[in-house]
């Protein structure tokens, strides 16, 4: 995509493979129990599905406590206000999936610069004895946009999965009520896909593209924050489905699978948007850590890196083929298209709706973790009475001038007898 083409709000992300593996378990499909298919949306829902996207990702997600160590690289040049308001993003997001992403002893970077020069110097800075970062981020900076020349137009961001880094271009500072909707998100979409690489020990999969791009779109949006303030109504949501293109085939689906060189016009840039809109009608169907879910099994199976073991995943998890998603998520996708801006969660029908739906997913995980839990309290009460069993104690007896010692795990006098 050539830079001059750029929308006027734009997030650059960029993905890098995790040069050593980690290893898992053979992957046997028969170890996922069989799914049946949640039914699809109606039309007259379809209103909705974005308020129970959202809240599906709060309810699996609550505010924890976690101990992850975030460390900020600031360049001189970046405003105060864009330090304060990339903190808080941060913060925001870490304090819902920081226990998830608490997977290494290492920190996760937050850098922000305010020219490629400086910027470059930063990023290296961060591990300036890793060569092959050290390369990346020279080649990654040689690539990039000048700031100066982009200003306040967009914000540019990118972020290194295998060292867990994130990169923010910040050369001014623009009220986002009032100017590009975009920062806010900045920081919470790149954190996503520190989030989607933590499940997999610092791999991000990146089949499908769409999923990977929108998922950080529709989360990073969930998760901005701006001046203590949820900022998913005001532009969070709305930064992406402005971008949505018009009316989408399963053929346009289908080809923001991959990457986007050799996308048509229409279709490149939309894995974002498009993806978005497909990974909202997604979470809100089949929930929030299911959303995670695929992508690991996805890296489970034998052929991670290819479309083939996303849609193996897809099955196992939601019992339907990817084929047949994308034809009944199709609707939804245009539907955004033709209804861009925020679909607001406090209305009656909104609450109603998203009671209906996450009571009905919550009260079967309910189900399921009352049965572990009964399971662990039987098994611990089993191992008690065994223990208890093997634990004898002795006592003794007297009668008269008669004695007795007795050994048992829950000793007592004979009768007759009284304990001495």
């Amino acid at each position: 995509m050539k830079y001059s083409k750029i929308a006027v709000f734009l997030v650059l992300c960029l993905s890098f493979a995790m040069i050593t593996p980690i290893s898992y378990a053979v992957f046997n499909p028969a170890d996922y129990p069989k799914v049946t298919p949640v039914a699809p949306f109606k039309e007259s829902e379809f209103p909705f599905v974005a308020a129970l996207a959202r809240a599906s990702i709060l309810a699996d997600a609550p505010v924890t406590a976690n101990s992850l160590k975030i460390v900020y690289l600031f360049e001189d040049g970046v405003a105060p206000e864009s330090r304060a308001m990339i903190k808080e993003g941060v913060d925001n997001f870490v304090s819902h999936f920081g226990t998830i992403m608490d997977y290494t002893s290492g920190p996760i970077g937050v850098m922000a610069y305010s020219t490629l020069e400086g910027g470059l110097a930063l990023a290296k800075s961060f591990d300036p004895k890793d060569k092959v970062f050290v390369a990346d981020m020279e080649r990654t900076f040689s690539t990039m946009p000048d700031p100066k020349v982009m200003g306040c137009r967009a914000t540019l961001a990118f972020s290194v999965g295998y060292k867990r880094f994130l990169v923010i271009g910040a050369p001014c500072f623009t009220d986002p009520f009032t100017g590009p909707k975009n920062a806010p998100v900045a920081s919470t979409h790149e954190l996503t896909h520190e989030l989607q690489a933590s499940i997999n020990h610092g791999i991000n999969m990146r089949n499908p593209v769409w999923k990977t791009e929108g998922e950080a779109s529709l989360i990073g949006g969930v998760m901005s924050v701006y001046q203590g303030k949820d900022y998913w109504p005001v532009g969070g949501r709305e930064f992406w489905t402005v971008r949505n293109p018009g009316v989408r085939t399963v053929a346009d689906l289908v080809a923001i699978e991959g990457e986007t060189a050799g996308l048509t016009k229409l279709q490149a840039g939309s894995e974002y948007s498009t993806g978005a809109a497909l990974s909202e009608y997604l979470i809100a169907k089949g929930g929030f850590l299911n959303a995670l879910l695929v992508s690991q099994i996805s890296y489970k199976t034998g052929y991670a890196k290819q479309m083939a073991g996303f849609r193996e995943a897809f099955q196992i998890v939601y019992g339907q083929s990817l084929d047949d998603f994308y034809i009944e998520a199709l609707p939804y996708v245009n539907y955004v298209s033709a209804n861009p801006g925020t679909s607001l969660p406090t209305s009656t029908e909104a609450v109603a709706f998203i009671a209906e739906r996450l009571g009905s997913i919550k009260s079967k995980r309910d189900a399921v973790d009352k049965a572990a839990a009964d399971k662990v309290a039987a098994d611990k009460a089993a191992g008690d009475k065994a223990a208890a069993a093997q634990r004898k104690i002795s006592i003794i007896c007297v009668k008269g001038k008669q004695t007795k010692k007795v050994t048992a795990a829950k000793a007592t006098c004979p009768t007759g007898y009284k304990k001495k």
